[in-house]
């Protein structure tokens, strides 16, 4: 009976790592989770806005500024539509990148649409919170 009850426990550990393994190598899969992202540690820059990207006018807009954040220390909105950061101007996939190459401490400068006017903010990058 012992041998049973064993061939039963490894039969559903390599059945539950089959289904593990299958879930996340899906694209489609929305139990996905990115577990490390390797821009998120204390030795990239944090802005502290979370934003929406539009492809059609290439910028991202502010949706949210975080408590504390530099982005609400240099004085972002929510509203704000980045256009270029260091004179840049980005795609949806590496605004977040531009940003994480700088060091902690470090200044930016982003050029910000607000109310039909473009203005320029330096926010100083603080270290990925945890």
């Amino acid at each position: 009976m012992a041998g049973v009850a064993s061939g039963l426990a490894l039969a559903t550990t390599l059945m539950a790592m089959q289904v593990a393994d299958s879930m996340s190598n899906h694209p489609q899969c929305p139990y996905q989770i990115d577990v490390y992202s390797p821009i998120e540690t204390p030795h990239n820059g944090y802005l502290g806005a979370t934003y929406t990207f539009s492809t059609a006018t290439r910028a991202a807009t502010v949706v949210g500024v975080k408590a504390g954040s530099p982005a609400l220390a240099t004085g972002l909105h929510v509203g704000d539509k980045i256009l270029a950061v260091d004179g840049l101007r980005f795609t949806r996939d590496d605004f977040k990148q531009r940003i994480a190459e700088d060091s902690p401490g470090q200044a930016v400068t982003l050029l910000v649409e607000r109310a039909g006017s473009v203005q320029t903010f330096r926010p100083i990058l603080a270290a990925w919170p945890y």
